[in-house]
């Protein structure tokens, strides 16, 4: 099941002034905020146990990823997770 997130009447704006789909700003805006919200409440070791619990194949050498990118990564699994 895939959630529905309305664009803000700021993220609307900013859109409709750089010819961009106000759909996505608010998407991009939200996965951003996960990102953030992983990084403050997950230590690097935590977040590196996650990539690898999803059993990801063809990832390069997770364990000398920065936080921010296994962040990233976990919150790009969980996209592909809700999408599917």
């Amino acid at each position: 099941m895939t959630t529905t997130i309305t664009p803000t009447p700021e993220q609307i704006a900013v859109a409709n002034l750089n010819g961009w789909d106000p759909q996505q700003v608010a998407e991009s805006s939200a996965r951003t905020a996960r990102v953030h919200e992983l990084t403050r409440k997950h230590s690097k070791q935590q977040l590196l146990r996650m990539v690898l619990a999803a059993g990801t194949q063809g990832l390069h050498h997770p364990s000398t990823w920065s936080k921010q990118e296994l962040a990233s990564e976990v919150e790009h699994l969980e996209h592909l997770k809700a999408s599917a």
